[in-house]
């Protein structure tokens, strides 16, 4: 748990990894939706497993280049057909694991939705990762931008899916060895309701 100092600060990821969960379980969180879009990061980007290694999903985003914009305000470009995309690499990698036909369905509707904002697609994602899990995982939002003295400020580690983890068994661990900080559906697809225990333990 965070020391004194303050509770941990998070950014909101698309389909985070395990470790975002646990933090917002501990009820000890504060997502900062003004801190500055950092470009690259699993603010808008996921990681999962196909049969050719961790593959990133990325959201195409409104954003100019070299100018600085809260989070909160990021628009989503869907100029291009990346909810159909996202949704047919989820199916290829996943199709075959353990829980996939019992969570396909929801998260398939998910991608028929077009918000204006990052905020409110990461958001919506959140909602349905809860109901799948049968969890309520409230989220804070900061008011404003957090300093990193505010508090256990783990900003940082969401520029890459590399955040570490218990090892389990994965879709593809007969050709490669377990592959750490993947979104959470890849454990949701390989563990299904054992994944509340992850979250909680």
């Amino acid at each position: 748990m965070p020391d004194s100092s303050g509770p941990y600060i998070l950014p909101f990821p698309y389909f985070g990894p395990l470790t975002f969960y646990q933090r917002l379980h501990g009820g000890h969180a504060i997502i900062d939706i003004h801190e500055h879009y950092l470009k690259q990061s699993l603010r808008n980007r996921c990681e999962i497993l196909g049969p050719n290694g961790r593959q990133a999903l990325s959201i195409p985003v409104v954003h100019r280049s070299g100018s600085k914009i809260p989070f909160k305000d990021v628009r989503v470009d869907y100029r291009e057909s990346w909810q159909k995309d996202h949704w047919g690499a989820i199916r290829s990698s996943y199709g075959r694991a353990p829980f996939f036909i019992h969570f396909a369905p929801n998260l398939e509707s998910l991608f028929h939705n077009r918000p204006e904002y990052l905020l409110d697609w990461n958001q919506m994602c959140h909602e349905v990762v809860c109901s799948l899990l049968g969890s309520e995982l409230p989220l804070t939002f900061s008011k404003e931008y957090l300093p990193p003295t505010f508090g256990m400020d783990e900003r940082p580690k969401y520029r890459k899916a590399h955040l570490e983890q218990e090892a389990y068994i994965q879709v593809f661990s007969d050709r490669y060895p377990f592959q750490s900080g993947l979104s959470i559906l890849d454990m949701l697809f390989c563990l299904g309701p054992e994944t509340r225990d992850q979250i909680t333990s």
